[in-house]
Parts: C-alpha cells; sequence; structure tokens
C-alpha cells in the first residue's frame, strides 16, 4: 500500500491534470503527508501501536522528497524558480527531516538517507553558482569533512552517525571519483584545464585519506592517499606540457 501510494503520488506529479491551481494541488501532496507523519508520531508514543508509528513514519519519510518535488512543479516552477536552487533547497530539506527522524526513532536507515540527502543537496548548490565543471573536485570537501569530524559528543549520536561516518567517506570519495570521470563537463576547454580538473579532484581525495590513515591507521588507507598523490601529482606534472599545446583560442591541438 505505501509503494502503491508513492507511486500515485509520483504520476499525479508527472501527469495529473486537474481544474484547481497549483496552490490547492500542493496542499493535496502536502496534507496527504502530513497526515501520516502526525499519525506516526502518535502511535510511536504508544507502545501498543509503536510498530504502525513505525510503518506511517516510513510512509511520511518516502513521501517527503515527493511533497518537495510537488512543491516545485505545482508553485515555484510556473515562476521560473532556478531547478538547481530547488533541488539544494529540498536536499536540505530532507536532510534535517531525515536526521530528525533519525533520531526520533533511533534508526540507521533515516540517518543514511540523510547522508544520502547531503551529497545531492551539494551537488544543487554548485550547480547553482555554474561550476559543473568543477563538480567532482568540490564534491572532495564532502570525504575531507567527514574524514576531519571528531567523534560524536553525544552517546545517541554516536550510536547512529559514527559507523556511518567511516562508510560515507569512502563512498563520497568514490562519488566524487566517478562524478570527476564521467562528467561531461569536466573535459569542456583546453586540455590543461580538463588537467586541472583532475588534478584538483585528486588532491581533494589525497587529503581525505591522509585524514582517514592518521586517524585509523591501516595499511591500505596509506595506499589510497599515496596513489591519489601520484596522480595529482602527475597533473600537476602534466598540465604546462598541455597547456604548452593548446591553441589560441583554448582548444587543445
Amino acid at each position: 500500500g505505501a509503494f502503491l501510494l508513492v507511486v500515485a503520488t509520483l504520476l499525479f506529479e508527472v501527469y495529473g491534470t486537474s481544474g484547481n491551481d497549483g496552490g490547492t494541488r500542493f496542499a493535496g501532496v502536502l496534507g496527504l503527508n502530513l497526515v501520516f507523519g502526525i499519525a506516526g508520531s502518535i502511535c510511536l508514543s504508544r507502545p501498543g501501536l509503536r510498530f504502525v508509528g513505525r510503518s506511517y513514519v516510513a510512509i511520511f519519510a518516502l513521501m517527503t522528497p515527493l511533497t518537495f518535488a510537488a512543491a516545485y512543479v505545482f508553485l515555484l516552477r510556473p515562476h521560473g524558480l532556478d531547478v538547481n536552487l530547488a533541488v539544494s533547497a529540498a536536499g536540505i530539506g530532507c536532510i534535517l527531516v531525515y536526521g530528525a527522524l533519525s533520531v526520533r526513532v533511533e534508526s540507521r536507515g533515516y540517518a543514511a538517507l540523510a547522508l544520502v540527502a547531503l551529497p545531492v543537496s551539494f551537488v544543487g548548490m554548485i550547480n547553482l553558482v555554474g561550476g559543473m565543471a568543477w563538480e567532482g573536485a568540490l564534491l572532495t570537501a564532502l570525504p575531507v569533512t567527514f574524514a576531519a569530524l571528531p567523534r560524536w559528543s553525544i552517546e545517541r549520536w554516536a550510536r547512529l552517525y559514527e559507523p556511518l561516518r567511516r562508510r560515507a567517506i569512502f563512498v563520497y570519495a568514490g562519488l566524487a571519483s566517478a562524478w570527476t570521470v564521467f562528467n561531461p563537463d569536466t573535459y569542456v576547454g583546453s586540455a590543461a584545464l580538463t588537467a586541472r580538473h583532475l588534478t584538483a579532484a585528486a588532491l581533494g581525495l589525497t587529503l581525505a585519506y591522509v585524514l582517514v590513515a592518521v586517524r585509523e591507521r591501516r595499511p591500505w588507507h596509506t595506499q589510497l592517499a599515496l596513489a591519489e598523490a601520484g596522480l595529482a601529482y602527475l597533473g600537476v606534472v602534466l598540465r604546462p606540457v598541455l597547456g604548452r599545446r593548446a591553441g589560441p583560442a583554448g582548444v587543445s591541438l
């Protein structure tokens, strides 16, 4: 039933037609989601209905991104709002909602969803300022930040997020690597500029792996740091050579 509800909401947003204005249609999606959220919160406070409460809260969590999408489709897009701003704001909203739910029901699943929403919001911010070519390099800020974070001082938060923090470092590092390599914008411009994009990403990943190696003291972390440092050094060495081979318009010859 929850799956069908989510699918129905998605279809309503994409294909739905109605004589009502956008505000009314958004209010319908928002009201439906709030019903499940409020009902789930009430049921969680009663031991006999805790399972029902967790189910309703899960539906509320799954519907949250669709509610933000409905706000954009029905209210904001007709007024010309930049989609990147909407994605960034929706990502921040999901982080707050999932973070609060993870603490409320002590669930690592919601904590993981909050960590998934983080790069979505971050990419939206990058695109908003026109940094598409630097997305991969800028995404390395996430593994660097998580590698530098101290242990959570609140025990409840540490129990939820500390195991995920260590995994998130390498997930974000892999995401930054893949985004750098497979993003077409990385290769826009001269070969020297492309080398600059790749070098910046390699330097960011080197810093992340160095911080992890210092903290965890495992040999393979050090090996990863050395590998990324080698790639960064290669990019620094080759960039002047590639720059000399570029034409006056910045196009590689």
